[in-house]
């Protein structure tokens, strides 16, 4: 093994699992709204207060939530990458629950601001001291990771546009308010963050033509530079309010790299999008066409037509 590749190999089998539950974020945060959205409908307690807190909640608080998320299911793939260190692998699930309490939290607790910079302030200050005791080398995923984080405490800092107010973050709402949620705007935020993230990832993997595996998806500098296009683009459709037009192209796209996936591979020569890229791809279609299409609100119609 060469020293070039020897970072790789730490990327691969310590840090593999928190790459494979990065990729799972987008899928588990749809599902949770999904499931909230249902909740509402069938007057289960509280879910209708909470999917209007989501709502009326500004979108830099949502896309905090979404960081924190994100550090949460990092945090706790890397539990089993420590098993052999008690201390160090209680530390990071503790770390994960409270993360991922804040980021469900964020629409319902009415303090859960100062809670979640502090939480994160302490996740760089630990990280911090054990890179300088060398109990933790920095590698693409914890350095990601803790990019993440700041970005978290930056907006954070930001004050919202809007507030949602007391009446608007527990009180009961008319069912006019909630006729069909627009889960395109959720979808933007989380594929965009998320995309952009495993594409600057991947060029740790792959900065050439030739085919690389990060974990089990083949890649190589080409893909990595569609995953980060397809991520920037998310974040710009959900900051620039296009997130019905970019749902939908991206329910095409990717169904177009699903059926690619079955031809001779790499694609042309230059994209690898076989093996395991096939589901992931596939997943991200089937999601995108549900928050594209089957699951916009009247303004999401109106946007998308517009």
């Amino acid at each position: 093994m060469t020293g070039t590749d020897a970072p790789l190999a730490g990327v691969h089998m310590a840090h593999g699992g928190a790459l494979v539950a990065l990729l799972y974020v987008p899928l588990a945060a749809i599902v949770f709204l999904l499931y909230v959205d249902v909740a509402a409908r069938l007057d289960v307690p509280g879910a209708r207060a909470y999917l209007t807190a989501y709502e009326r909640t500004p979108g830099t608080d949502r896309l905090v939530a979404l960081l924190l998320a994100t550090s949460a299911a990092v945090h706790l793939a890397m539990v089993p990458a420590h098993a052999g260190d008690h201390v160090r692998a209680a530390l990071f699930a503790v770390d994960a629950a409270a993360l991922g309490a804040l980021a469900v939290g964020t629409f319902a607790l009415p303090r859960w601001r100062p809670l979640a910079a502090l939480l994160l302030a302490a996740n760089l200050v630990a990280y911090a001291g054990y890179l300088a005791a060398g109990r933790e080398t920095a590698d693409p995923i914890g350095l990601g990771t803790q990019l993440l984080e700041v970005g978290a405490l930056a907006l954070l800092a930001v004050r919202p546009t809007t507030s949602r107010g007391p009446d608007q973050s527990v009180g009961p709402v008319g069912k006019e308010v909630l006729e069909l949620m627009d889960l395109s705007r959720a979808y933007a935020a989380v594929f965009g963050v998320v995309y952009t993230i495993v594409g600057l990832i991947g060029f740790a993997v792959s900065t050439s033509l030739a085919t690389a595996t990060l974990i089990i998806f083949p890649v190589n500098v080409l893909h990595n530079v569609v995953h980060l296009l397809v991520g920037l683009l998310g974040v710009g459709a959900f900051l620039t309010g296009r997130t019905v037009l970019y749902a939908r192209v991206m329910a095409v796209v990717f169904a177009v790299f699903t059926i690619s996936g079955f031809l001779p591979q790499p694609l042309l020569g230059l994209v690898p999008l076989g093996g395991a890229d096939i589901f992931l791809h596939a997943a991200t279609a089937i999601l995108a066409a549900v928050a594209g299409w089957a699951y916009v609100d009247r303004e999401g119609v109106s946007e998308a037509s517009a």
